[in-house]
Formats: C-alpha cells, structure tokens, sequence
C-alpha cells in the first residue's frame, strides 16, 4: 500500500505545516498584544466581551431556510425592532 518514502514525504509535509501554522500562531497573539497595548494607550478598554449565545433560547430558536415563513418574519421583526431601538443614527456616529 503504501511505501516508507511517500509516508516519509507526508510526513515532512504534515510538520512543515504544522509548524507554518504555530508561527503564524505566535505573530498573531503578538499582534493582538501589540494592538491590545494601542488601545489601552488610547484609553480604551480592551477586555473581550462575555461570549453570546449563538442560538435563541427562545422560540423558534434557530432560524434557518427552511423554517417557516411565520419565523422567519419573526426573527427579522425582532432584529429590526433591536436595531431601530437604537435610534436613526445607529452606526453613523450621529445622535438621533
């Protein structure tokens, strides 16, 4: 099946992207710090939010293409009444 050179070679492909993959690991946390220490120095708080829940507690629950056409209307009704609670000016920087 297979012979020692091919599973050598994957091998050595297999390392070789592991380790491409554990520096750009390590630059990325350094950037995230670097960036972290930019806002800290701008006054901005730089601590994560409390993870949300990604599925509706509530029903219907997760939406998707195939859910009825009622939950569908529901859950834009209820994203649009979220975002327009937050007045005329809602991402623009501007006051409503």
């Amino acid at each position: 099946m297979w012979d020692d050179s091919a599973a050598s070679s994957l091998d050595v492909s297999v390392d070789g992207e592991v380790s491409r993959l554990r520096r750009e690991l390590q630059w990325l946390r350094a950037e995230n710090a670097r960036l972290a220490r930019l806002l800290q120095l701008c006054g901005l708080d730089t601590t994560p939010a409390p993870e949300q829940l990604a599925v509706p507690a509530a029903a219907p629950g997760l939406v998707t293409m195939s859910s009825a056409v009622r939950d569908k209307l529901a859950m834009f009704a209820d994203r649009f009444h979220a975002y327009s609670s937050c007045g005329a000016g809602c991402g623009t920087g501007s006051a409503a």
